[in-house]
């Protein structure tokens, strides 16, 4: 890993770190009117599809990519819910201590 990349790591570990505001993919709200996009989404589209305006390839890469996301989403959301017991267990004066050596 190049110095700048590391740094940048690091970086991102102080301010996550040092932050105690909730992702917003964990917010309340945020299931809810994912799931209703989602299945606006899917409604629309069977309706393209019955209507014979898309075809079934259609269909099938935008439910795919569909999936993904919300497959991304969840992986995300398992993270930022597990944060909260790694984050007892970072050595942050060693997180420190090496990001000042690479700002020199």
């Amino acid at each position: 890993m190049s110095n700048e990349k590391e740094k940048f790591v690091l970086a991102q570990w102080l301010q996550k770190y040092a932050s105690e505001e909730p992702s917003t993919v964990l917010r309340w709200w945020f299931n809810p009117v994912l799931w209703v996009l989602i299945t606006v989404s899917l409604v629309a589209l069977h309706s393209y599809y019955a209507a014979g305006e898309v075809g079934i390839w259609a269909v099938i890469i935008i439910s795919s990519f569909a999936g993904s996301i919300v497959g991304a989403l969840t992986i995300l959301q398992v993270t930022e819910r597990n944060w909260s017991y790694m984050k007892k267990h970072i050595n942050i004066k060693s997180v420190k201590k090496r990001l000042s050596e690479l700002e020199k």
